[in-house]
């Protein structure tokens, strides 16, 4: 039985985006299963402050075994990987070692995938770089792992590397064999973790990309219950707000035990659906240029003034003295 935790296992929905933009545009027959899955209404148009539930997007990646071939889904795989792979690093001050910057990429995988701890284990002349997670594996599970895993190295390295050792949790490679058409690797199957060996010599090389700093906070929010359900709601949010039954559905658990997990922080449901549409109003005020009707009537609200009162209520500005104000000091 997977080990319980204190919040509810997360994907960065940019990185569930990648791969629904890439169906969308090349498998348009799968792309049309996902509509029997709860993927976010409008996935990509407000993706970049969203979470993706781990169950949601297990049902996403079954849907599209079932409906691409083989060499369909690892093509699939590999674009998505080295596409995530760059999001994950884009922006972010890493220096150092390639030790020390995998060392720091691996802190941003448990906030981008919250259930997912990723760990450079010291041998004897290499290290063991693997994605931990307690679940049993899904499919794709071993293929996305080692893909994210190689990206990640090679992104650092600045040049195409591929391990010798790779260890898979199931006992199939041949995904893997089409993904990297390397013969002289070896597969130690059946294993604990999905991962590469990587040696020292390797690891001892210098990157030249920037480290992110800000990492620590986010950690923690993600890992406590209420702020791993609001970053799963918000993507849910498009002309109304989820209730408490589809909140539930999502996080792949029955009504009560999400009322318990809440008020064991000492919150309600409503709590966590004001708080979450209060700092979505006030990040799409201040970052983007969206009309003051179109935000209401995206975050649920049935009239522009509706929106307008409540918000004055709550911040003793109008949207519009809000957006003038907090924009200056943003910029």
């Amino acid at each position: 039985m997977a080990k319980k935790t204190p919040f509810i296992p997360l994907i960065k929905a940019d990185q569930v985006t990648t791969f629904v933009d890439y169906v969308a545009n090349y498998e348009k027959i799968a792309y049309k299963a996902l509509s029997d899955t709860d993927l976010p209404f409008e996935l990509g148009k407000y993706v970049q402050h969203g979470y993706v539930g781990r169950t949601v997007v297990k049902d996403m990646v079954t849907k599209l075994s079932q409906n691409l071939s083989k060499e369909a889904f690892v093509k699939m795989v590999v674009a998505c990987s080295k596409t995530n792979a760059v999001k994950l690093t884009h922006g972010m001050p890493l220096s150092g070692s390639i030790r020390q910057g995998l060392e720091q990429l691996a802190q941003l995988i448990t906030v981008e995938s919250t259930d997912t701890a990723i760990v450079l284990e010291q041998k004897t002349g290499y290290c063991w770089f693997y994605f931990k997670r307690e679940e049993q594996p899904i499919v794709g599970d071993d293929l996305v792992g080692v893909l994210m895993i190689l990206n990640l190295v090679q992104l650092l390295l600045g040049q195409k590397w591929l391990p010798e050792v790779i260890t898979l949790r199931g006992s199939v490679s041949s995904k893997i064999d089409i993904a990297i058409n390397y013969h002289k690797v070896e597969y130690k199957k059946e294993h604990k973790y999905s991962g590469v060996f990587i040696p020292d010599s390797l690891l001892d090389r210098e990157i030249a990309l920037p480290v992110s700093e800000a990492l620590q906070n986010a950690f923690y929010d993600l890992h406590t219950f209420k702020y791993s359900l609001k970053k799963l709601l918000e993507p849910y949010i498009s002309g109304s707000t989820p209730t408490i039954n589809q909140a539930a559905k999502y996080a792949n658990m029955s009504v009560r035990t999400l009322q318990r997990r809440l008020s064991e922080e000492g919150f309600s449901f409503s709590d966590v659906i004001f708080e979450l549409v209060d700092e979505m109003t006030c990040d799409a005020l201040i970052n983007s240029d969206e009309s003051i009707s179109d935000l209401s009537h995206r975050l649920g609200y049935s009239h522009g003034s509706h929106m307008i009162r409540a918000f004055k209520k709550k911040f003793e500005l109008t949207p519009k003295q809000f957006r003038d104000k907090y924009r200056v000091i943003a910029n």
